[in-house]
């Protein structure tokens, strides 16, 4: 939801009230003309991950983290994944997935690009650029430090560059979850 002052944020409703989850870009947005106005998040990829809780990607401020040496390095994290029940004491981030200063700026770490969530086997599964292996599988449990690498499926091209694999698309049938990757030439040749 879009609110004058709190910008962009995560809003919940029942139909008959409607309020704010958590103003997770609580900085003050020092380029708007608004009195009061914090930044916006630009929330992406709501998601429901289990009856009570949903996945999601914003725009945040390092202090989430709670860790000072994020903190002192990085300013903003950029499409970090958020979990939420709706409720602000449920609403947390589950950490700095990609730890790399982004190439436009130094003060934000890197874009995970997290996307296209599926629940799979008790976890949920997600593509994100990690700024190792670019953008492969990951998975999570929730829990916050918990998204690993599931496979470098398009691994390093002859050059030894990490190649991106733009996973999507994601099912899951008949205890398998099925999904769209991409192999480079060079992997499938060493296969």
């Amino acid at each position: 939801g879009l609110d004058d002052t709190v910008g962009q944020e995560l809003w919940v409703t029942w139909g008959d009230s409607t309020k704010l989850v958590l103003d997770i870009g609580f900085q003050a947005d020092t380029a708007s003309q608004v009195p009061g106005k914090t930044v916006d998040t630009d929330i992406r990829w709501l998601y429901a991950v289990n009856d009570d809780q949903i996945w999601f990607r914003p725009f945040t401020p390092s202090f989430w983290t709670g860790d000072s040496m994020i903190i002192g390095q990085f300013d903003f994290l950029d499409n970090e994944i958020w979990v939420s029940n709706g409720q602000p004491w449920g609403t947390y981030p589950l950490g700095d997935l990609n730890d790399n200063p982004s190439q436009d700026n130094p003060r934000i770490s890197g874009n995970t690009g997290a996307a296209f969530p599926r629940n799979f086997n008790g976890r949920t599964y997600f593509r994100a650029n990690d700024g190792v292996t670019n953008v492969e599988m990951h998975s999570t449990d929730l829990t916050p430090g918990d998204f690993p690498l599931v496979q470098n499926i398009n691994g390093t091209n002859n050059s030894g560059v990490d190649q991106n694999n733009f996973l999507e698309q994601f099912e899951v049938f008949d205890g398998f979850m099925y999904f769209k990757g991409i192999v480079s030439v060079d992997d499938y040749a060493n296969t």
